[in-house]
């Protein structure tokens, strides 16, 4: 997988990053303190091979045999559609500048990032085949599983003023997230071993609460 700039005056396209994942599946951008952010996910299976960058900038740059297309991996199509069966592999979420600096503001194991979108000041990344909506806050460097659907994959991210739309497959359906928050929760740790006697005396919460919240621990 390949981000690429295209000049759309001379047609040309170069590499602005190159990841260490085989395939860019959804992506999306936004005004940064000093130039445009673009933001992608990647959407990788197990045994996959794409292009080598050296033979994408070789078919970028007109050298290649008539014909050739950049945008289809030797031995598939181009237009694959993600499957429930598909052997998933891991995944990330990278933000880069136009400069081609980057970095990772989500790691994904054996899922896919299928759907992408800004809402509500924070990034919303769809995921397959399991399900799971995440939350980004780009700026605290922090993540959450939004929820989890039933459907195998999130295909789609449309960001609305009080909602966010999102599309799912495998059963195909449509639903609508509210910004609303529930009035209470509750979260429950896993067992933490010291593996010898101690003592906890205190416990300290990081969090992100809506204003008027509180957070307890018991």
């Amino acid at each position: 997988g390949f981000l690429l700039r295209v000049n759309t005056a001379t047609k040309k396209a170069s590499v602005v990053y190159d990841p260490e994942e085989t395939e860019v599946r959804c992506i999306t951008s936004r005004a940064g303190p000093s130039g445009r952010l673009v933001y992608f996910g990647t959407a990788s299976t197990k045994g996959r091979n794409g292009r080598s960058k050296e033979e994408l900038d070789r078919l970028f740059r007109g050298s290649g045999s008539s014909g050739d297309d950049p945008g289809k991996k030797e031995g598939g199509s181009g237009d694959e559609k993600p499957s429930a069966k598909a052997d998933i592999g891991n995944n990330s979420v990278y933000e880069v500048s136009m400069d081609g600096s980057a970095r990772k503001t989500l790691s994904l194991e054996k899922s896919a990032a299928y759907s992408i979108a800004f809402w509500d000041g924070l990034l919303y990344v769809g995921t397959g085949n399991n399900g799971e909506l995440y939350r980004v806050n780009i700026e605290k460097r922090g993540s959450a599983r939004a929820l989890r659907m039933k459907n195998a994959q999130i295909l789609s991210l449309l960001p609305e003023k009080k909602s966010l739309l999102l599309t799912t497959g495998d059963l195909g359906n449509a639903y609508r997230i509210i910004g609303t928050t529930a009035p209470t929760g509750t979260y429950t740790s896993r067992v933490f071993d010291a593996k010898n006697p101690a003592n906890f005396g205190r416990l300290d919460v990081d969090a992100d609460a809506p204003r008027g919240a509180s957070i307890q621990l018991r």
